[in-house]
């Protein structure tokens, strides 16, 4: 992971699995939200074996802000909230707001593995989104704009699929 490199596939499905087993055990819960899986067509097909998918959102985010976003990202060594740079620092840079922890750039958020994790992305899971648009599952979602943009056109956007 620390490579950028993804889990196996059989590891991820059976981690989806046992989660999705337990939600649908609780009928209070409407629906779920799975965000990063599937990454490939294989998990793509086994989870279409295991649930019922309402609506797919792809992201269109640019490369460049990818990579911004993500080497942005800081997290607190002791108590693991996380922050970014641009959109939510700590009040004091490098000291977490809550506990008063080291804030760092965690390994896998340094430039060199987010662009093996784009790599990784462009080869395996940009499969998944032509597998979604051909079900019919696909809506595209502008990611570009602030977090708070992005969250009002996810809700939106679902709320008028579901």
């Amino acid at each position: 992971m620390e490579a950028g490199e993804l889990v196996p596939d059989s590891v991820v499905n059976e981690i989806v699995s046992k989660a999705l087993a337990e939600i649908d055990a609780d009928d209070d819960l409407a629906g779920y939200v799975l965000d990063g899986y599937p990454r490939t067509t294989s998990q793509a097909d086994y989870l279409d074996t295991i649930a019922t998918i309402d609506v797919v959102l792809y992201l269109e985010v640019s490369r460049e802000t990818l990579v911004e976003r993500l080497t942005g990202r800081r997290t607190c060594e002791d108590c693991g909230r996380n922050y970014h740079v641009d959109f939510d620092p700590p009040a004091e840079a490098g000291v977490c707001d809550d506990c008063g922890g080291d804030v760092v750039q965690r390994e896998d958020d340094r430039e060199e593995v987010v662009t093996t994790r784009i790599e990784e992305y462009e080869q395996k899971t940009a499969p998944v989104v032509g597998h979604y648009d051909g079900e019919g599952l696909l809506v595209n979602v502008d990611g570009e704009g602030s977090p708070d943009e992005v969250w009002t056109t996810i809700r939106e956007t679902v709320a008028a699929e579901v």
